[in-house]
This record gives structure tokens, sequence and C-alpha cells, in this order.
């Protein structure tokens, strides 16, 4: 991240941390971004912007790009969008860690009503529907 573009966020009192990838790293970076604190000096509400394209593993295809592309409009007319379900459990599964891991489990038991098909269609493109599979049977063992 830039100098100016931390400046820039400084300036508007908002509060940055930077953390580049490794080869191992599926992705290409997380950038956290908040304003507020706790009393231990932690972010409180952070928002993170993740790139999904680490330059030590070029040519791996992922799904960052097609998620900004089917994103929806959080209303109509809203320039705000939000990425579809299908999509969110794709960069989830991509990223791969026992977090990400989780929070898919978490997503499918709280949208019983998804549709898995197009769930799994999307996870197939990327090569992660075997991970998929694991997890939403972990899901329906919860609801059960």
């Amino acid at each position: 991240m830039s100098i100016w573009a931390r400046t820039l966020l400084a300036a508007r009192g908002l509060h940055t941390e930077l953390r580049l990838p490794d080869d191992d790293n599926p992705i290409g970076g997380v950038l956290e971004v908040w304003q507020l604190e706790d009393e231990e000096g932690d972010p409180v509400f952070s928002v993170e912007v993740v790139n999904f394209t680490n330059p030590h593993r070029p040519g791996r295809h992922n799904p960052g790009g097609d998620a900004v592309r089917n994103a929806l409009p959080v209303e109509a007319g809203a320039s705000l969008r939000y990425v579809r379900l299908a999509d969110l459990i794709a960069l989830k599964l991509y990223s791969g860690s026992r977090f990400d891991k989780a929070d898919v489990v978490e997503l499918l038991v709280r949208n019983p009503d998804a549709d898995l098909a197009e769930i799994e269609a999307v996870a197939k493109r990327y090569d992660l529907d075997d991970t998929l599979r694991e997890l939403a049977a972990e899901a329906r063992a919860q609801r059960h």
C-alpha cells in the first residue's frame, strides 16, 4: 500500500494493516481498515479488502474476479453490491483456512434453502467441489 494511500486513510481517521502473502498463501494479501479500537487497541468493526491474486502463484485460477462480476446490488439502482452466496462460499473455500471452512459450514447451516447445485457448480470451476462436499455433509449433520 502506498504512503499516499495510508496518509489519505489516516487523514480520514482510519487505521490500516497490510498483510502481504507468501508463496504458500492462496490469496494475494489483505488490507484491514478500521476506525475504532477496543481497550486493548484491537480493531472494532474492521473491513478486510482481499486481493485474490497472489503474485507468488501466477496463473492460479481463483474465484475473486467472478465474485466481483456476479455481485448483486443491495437494492435496485444502488452502486453498492454484495457477492452471491455461491461466490462467497467459493472465496472461502479458495482461501482454505480453518476459519474460512468453519464459515462455509455456518453459511450452509444458516441457509438451508440455498441452491446447493449452484454452489457446487461454482466450487467445481475452481476444483473446490470435494472440499465443499465434506463441509456440506458437516452442515447437514449440524442441522439435524
